[in-house]
């Protein structure tokens, strides 16, 4: 669109895109992405959601866009393009157990 804009002579500002294939590979990578993490976790009936942060805190300390919370075990947090955001581990394997 931005583009577009420049040939139609519209008055804006230019925005600019950050690489995010980090962050989408934290999330999504196999063997070692949260998603596949978690997808293992459930495969272990003994798992709980405190199990699971702990394998993300282990295999992701060295990715530079995750972090684990200082005060909650089941907190972790993801640096995203627009900041940092916090996520809670509780009831993740209950849901992603879910088969509907």
């Amino acid at each position: 669109e931005q583009e577009e804009y420049e040939r139609e002579n519209i008055d804006w500002t230019k925005v600019e895109f950050e690489d995010n294939q980090v962050c989408l590979d934290l999330i999504e990578k196999r063997p070692m992405g949260i998603l596949s993490l978690l997808d293992e976790q459930c495969n272990f009936p003994k798992a709980t959601d405190l199990t699971f942060a702990q394998k993300m805190a282990t295999e992701l300390k060295d990715n530079p866009r995750y972090t684990r919370d200082k005060m909650d075990e089941n907190v972790f947090h993801v640096n995203h393009f627009a900041g940092n955001v916090n996520y809670d581990t509780a009831g993740f394997l209950e849901k992603n157990r879910d088969t509907i």
